[in-house]
């Protein structure tokens, strides 16, 4: 079994696939070595504990060489890439983290995301004056986190679709995927990134604006922090928009007991994304020698935390694989942990919810039985690719 676990865990494989290998992660111990030397965490105890440990660091994808690793085949898109604060530990980590952390306060919310339920109730709106049908995935989920990304960026909406193509080339080399790879449009996202290096930006980056003219941080680092900016809420935020959308047609009743209260929107939206975590597997490394429970991991040795397994643990979720809003415990785990806890956590669930309460305004059918929506094929990023509905003409006439 654990031969087959290695395999399934090491390449691309189908969502069918990736539910047996998480069911089978589920009869391992909290933590196993792999005979290939890494460490894999399917205890949600043990993924917290390793996520909050400081002796646990982010920075090894950035010490691997680019001919062990490359993220794209543009020299500077790669070095961006892995520059980027998301795996870096230690001081320059926890400043550049400040500089953008203002984005992100409770009190933004409504100062730069304040139109985002309006924005997701249009996108529906737009979509449906066109057809009776439509795919929830590529008309809210795949475009609202572009339109955030828009309100962070100080960007017109008229730009959306030019980000859009800029993100999901960026995203096409991330995941190694080379059918949807564009040159063109990296070489676009680089201008545009090296744009707000002069040109006015909203008031919330100017704190990482005037770092860059200050020489407090190099360009490099600034470059690499307005990328992050770019991506780092799009794919999660696409994949729970789509699996939290999925479970209104998924169980029984949810349209009503979400309007009526009997599920709260927040508990709602934690399930969905406990049962299917918008990053399946993180990545870190041991800076020193340590133990997590009686599993000894020694020095620079990769870790591999597989959140799937982890927000289904038996041990802490009661019947793990059933949908259950009303649960006590929410995963907080999906939001990662520590120094690298998600910093567009409100942001995420503020699409989400919005979302949610948009899609509750239509009576909608989903046009395929559930068992044969298929999901994103990549192991890190899970969520449906499409989500075709339509509108209920019988509850229309009613």
């Amino acid at each position: 079994m654990i031969d087959f676990l290695e395999k399934q865990l090491m390449r691309r494989i189908s969502n069918d696939q990736w539910i047996e290998c998480r069911d089978r992660l589920n009869n391992l111990p909290p933590i196993w070595k792999m005979g290939n030397g890494i460490h894999i965490v399917t205890g949600y105890r043990e993924a917290c504990d390793v996520l909050a440990n400081k002796k646990i660091s982010s920075e090894f994808i950035r010490k691997l060489s680019d001919e062990a690793l490359r993220f794209g085949r543009i020299d500077r898109v790669n070095r961006i890439i892995k520059n980027s604060f998301a795996l870096r530990d230690g001081v320059e980590h926890l400043f550049l983290r400040e500089l953008v952390a203002p984005i992100f306060l409770p009190k933004q919310l409504q100062t730069i995301f304040g139109k985002t339920e309006e924005d997701a109730k249009n996108l529906i709106d737009g979509a449906l004056e066109k057809a009776d049908s439509i795919d929830i995935v590529e008309v809210l989920a795949r475009r609202l986190p572009i339109l955030v990304n828009c309100q962070i960026l100080g960007l017109p909406y008229s730009k959306q679709d030019e980000l859009r193509l800029m993100i999901d080339a960026l995203v096409a080399e991330i995941e190694f995927d080379p059918i949807n790879r564009n040159e063109t449009e990296l070489l676009n996202l680089i201008e545009l990134i090296d744009s707000f290096k002069s040109k006015p930006v909203p008031r919330w980056l100017d704190p990482l604006v005037t770092a860059l003219h200050q020489n407090r941080i190099s360009e490099l680092d600034f470059e690499a922090t307005i990328l992050l900016l770019m991506i780092s809420g799009y794919g999660t935020a696409t994949v729970g928009i789509g699996s939290s959308a999925l479970n209104l047609f998924a169980q029984d009743q949810a349209f009503s007991k979400l309007k009526n209260g009997t599920y709260q929107t927040e508990n709602f939206i934690y399930e969905s994304l406990r049962l299917n975590p918008p990053v399946t597997l993180l990545s870190r490394s041991a800076a020193e020698n340590l133990e997590i429970g009686d599993h000894a991991i020694p020095k620079n040795e990769l870790i591999l935390i597989h959140m799937g397994a982890a927000c289904r643990d038996p041990n802490i979720f009661e019947d793990p694989h059933d949908f259950n809003p009303h649960r006590i415990n929410k995963a907080q785990l999906i939001f990662g942990g520590g120094a690298h806890f998600c910093l567009g956590r409100l942001i995420g669930l503020h699409q989400i919810e919005a979302s949610l309460r948009a899609l509750l305004n239509y009576p909608l059918l989903i046009q395929a039985p559930i068992q044969n929506i298929a999901f994103h094929p990549y192991k890190i990023i899970q969520g449906p690719l499409s989500l075709p509905v339509k509108i209920d003409a019988q509850t229309m006439l009613t």
